[in-house]
């Protein structure tokens, strides 16, 4: 991402460059609904992880300020849903989620400076029963 703008006849050119990776691991368990094995409820709790860096560089005319930012979540959550198999290996799943809860510590480091670290975290509970998912899975 590039910006550029002035302030008090000062140009500034703001850039910035970003990148991570992410994991999420889950076990889905089934229960059966129907005779026939086409209903069934399912509950899926997930752990995830991401892990992502942003280095954001603001230049003037005389200065030149770097700031890298370090971003770690870790999360816990649960799905509820609901699966209807239209054949044999084809389904329509609609879920909710139930519960989250997340971790996220940032860190920030300014122009190379380790007495400028600072470090935040935050834990959030969320309870999201407005949002449904709709997907077509493929069983093989």
């Amino acid at each position: 991402m590039k910006e550029s703008y002035s302030l008090q006849n000062e140009r500034y050119l703001v850039q910035q460059f970003g990148q991570g990776f992410s994991f999420t691991s889950f076990i889905k368990t089934y229960i059966p609904l129907s005779h026939n094995n086409r209903y069934y409820i399912y509950f899926k709790p997930f752990l995830g992880y991401e892990n992502k860096q942003v280095l954001k560089a603001t230049t003037t005319a005389v200065d030149l300020n770097r700031e890298l930012k370090t971003i770690q979540e870790f999360r816990l959550a649960t799905d509820a849903g609901m699966t209807f198999f239209i054949i044999d290996n084809v389904a329509l799943d609609l879920s909710i989620n139930v519960f989250n809860i997340s971790h996220v510590s940032t860190t920030k480091s300014v122009n190379g400076d380790d007495s400028a670290k600072s470090r935040d975290g935050d834990v959030q509970l969320k309870l999201n029963l407005a949002r449904i998912n709709i997907g077509v899975s493929a069983y093989f």
